[in-house]
């Protein structure tokens, strides 16, 4: 029986609301995660403060309160210690010095070449279940840590080139004969090299085999020359967008990249998700493609009630090489265009505004840099609209929007970044750049 009329119950005032809404938004601004529970606190610090006994911010009035203010329960989509106004003083820097190089230098190409990890199992982080359900327990195959490496490449025209792969091989104990595998199979034995040659025959797949499944120096050699061997010292310059891991800037990488006529430009280490066009707008779909392959494998394993056993090695890459094939020339091209390197289709660079010169003075480099990023129309092209924060005057879906957003790859060293929020389809139009 209700021991009291509906709409008598002690609560905050309006005005008492609107200040967690300002808390919280301050909060969100700087990145800081509200958990239910901290948004229970603040409300019960607040009942104390204007004198309301009895009021505890249970969780029907959580979740009235965030009805009411057009807030929800998100999953988080990106961590990191980067503001927004360093993402954008950083892209800003970015475009600019990489498109005042391409001018000096007459380079008439640009590429991206990013590592991924590919896991065998693709496990989700959410599940159907009873509600009030203690234990969540999902079944897996046992090779939910078991992951390739791949290393992608496209350009500022939409182009895809053939991956690097690299997947777990052991070396042969006899030093003469892991030089063999090196110089003839690809890092492999006889036995597996058997089992993995007809694939990369007849896929687009470079496949090759190390210890650890890591990139090194010897493949970042093996990847150039595979990719731009065939330019000759007349060939006009080029220029390769890498991330900052050590082994794509040995000496002798960087010796055999000049001998190519391919100029080297380092993406910054912590701003990855918002300069490399390759984690802006490529990697999120490949993810997703790999998934639906994944989630297929499981629903056949179910329907012919066979034990779930993980997919083969070979099954894997083939997934690879087909969800590489699957994205189109719009989405890579679009990463090239979100960060101001490439124009539209139906436009030209130069409507996307000059590079200024840096000044020597450091206080205001970033003054100059952030004129030239406003001279490029579409390098900030809706940014302000996808602010994301808690303000209470956003009309966001209360509904998850089921965007997992997790850190990738994370096995892979720090030179792996993190995929930016709502860039599932990224060659989609309304795909921008998470900036604030």
């Amino acid at each position: 029986m209700r021991d009291r009329r509906r709409g008598t119950a002690t609560s905050l005032s309006a005005e008492d609301e609107e200040r967690i809404v300002l808390w919280i938004n301050a909060l969100r601004k700087d990145g800081i995660p509200v958990s239910s529970q901290m948004l229970r606190l603040k409300a019960s610090e607040i009942a104390l403060e204007v004198g309301l006994a009895g009021f505890e911010g249970t969780w029907s009035w959580r979740r009235g309160f965030m009805k009411r203010h057009k807030m929800s329960i998100r999953m988080r989509t990106r961590q990191g210690q980067v503001t927004g106004e360093e993402a954008n003083v950083a892209l800003a820097s970015f475009t600019n010095r990489v498109r005042q190089r391409m001018h000096d230098k007459g380079v008439v190409k640009l590429y991206n070449a990013d590592q991924t990890g590919v896991f065998f199992e693709y496990l989700p982080k959410h599940t159907i279940d009873k509600t009030g359900s203690k234990t969540i327990w999902m079944r897996c195959a046992g090779k939910d840590k078991e992951r390739l490496s791949a290393m992608l490449l496209g350009d500022s025209e939409g182009n895809k080139y053939e991956p690097f792969v690299v997947i777990k091989a052991k070396s042969s104990t006899i030093p003469a004969r892991q030089v063999e595998n090196d110089s003839f199979r690809h890092g492999f034995g006889r036995r597996v090299w058997s089992d993995i040659a007809p694939l990369h025959d007849t896929t687009n797949l470079q496949i090759y085999g190390n210890p650890k499944a890591w990139w090194n120096e010897s493949l970042s050699l093996a990847f150039l020359n595979f990719h731009f061997g065939h330019r000759k010292e007349t060939d006009p310059p080029v220029m390769l967008l890498w991330d900052h891991m050590s082994a794509h800037w040995t000496d002798k990488v960087k010796a055999y990249a000049a001998a190519k006529r391919v100029l080297l430009e380092e993406v910054p280490a912590r701003f990855t998700f918002c300069l490399q066009p390759a984690d802006i707008a490529w990697n999120r779909p490949l993810k997703d493609r790999l998934r639906a392959h994944w989630i297929e494998y499981l629903r056949e394993a179910v329907r012919s009630n066979k034990k779930i056993t993980p997919p083969h090695r070979n099954q894997v890459m083939q997934w690879v090489n087909d969800a590489w094939s699957s994205l189109t020339s719009a989405t890579i091209k679009n990463g090239f265009v979100k960060c101001g390197l490439a124009a539209r289709d139906g436009e030209t660079m130069g409507e996307l505004g000059g590079f200024v010169a840096v000044p020597d003075d450091p206080d205001t480099v970033a003054d100059a840099v952030l004129v030239a990023a406003l001279q490029s129309r579409r390098a900030f092209d809706g940014v302000a609209a996808r602010r994301d924060t808690l303000d209470s005057n956003d009309e966001e879906d209360d509904s998850d929007d089921g965007n997992e957003g997790s850190p990738h790859d994370e096995e892979c060293g720090d030179e792996v970044g993190f995929e930016g929020p709502g860039l599932a389809g990224a060659g989609d139009d309304e795909a921008t750049l998470w900036m604030f």
